[in-house]
């Protein structure tokens, strides 16, 4: 005859606590895969912050009032996600800024055709030898400014 022992007493186990965990690990894991592609699939990223935010932040407030541990990958994500978007639009305005007023510094008419001035450039310039001069090169070179020739030897 086998002694019946009293049974262990099982803790009940939290749904909401488990879920809540299971939560703030996929929170974690979509933040995480999301910084280490950051730099070679940004948009990948922005995605997956998007996505680890808003499986917080789109809950009722009551469920989220139960997720304390997924709150905090949600917020983590949020922050860089918004920190991305200001830097990122911050240095394309700096960007767009620069290439619009190297634009107009420069007066580009195709690739390779840079010169110095518009003084008889279209209608030749009275001078037969006269070849055109790319003065922000001239600027850094102090011979082109001399009168020698760009390819000529040092």
């Amino acid at each position: 005859q086998v002694e019946q022992r009293p049974a262990l007493p099982v803790p009940p186990v939290d749904a909401a606590l488990a879920e809540d965990r299971a939560a703030m690990i996929r929170g974690w894991w979509l933040y995480g895969v999301g910084l280490a592609s950051f730099f070679c699939c940004p948009f990948l990223s922005i995605s997956l912050w998007i996505v680890a935010s808003a499986g917080y932040f789109c809950k009722p407030k009551p469920i989220r009032a139960r997720r304390q541990m997924q709150r905090k990958p949600a917020y983590t994500a949020l922050f860089t996600l918004i920190g991305v978007v200001l830097v990122g639009g911050i240095l394309g305005a700096v960007l767009a800024s620069h290439g619009d007023l190297s634009m107009r510094r420069h007066h580009h008419h195709g690739p390779g055709h840079h010169h110095g001035h518009h003084h008889g450039h279209h209608h030749g310039s009275g001078f037969p030898d006269a070849q055109p001069v790319d003065v922000w090169k001239a600027q850094e070179m102090p011979s082109v400014s001399k009168g020698v020739p760009a390819d000529a030897p040092p």
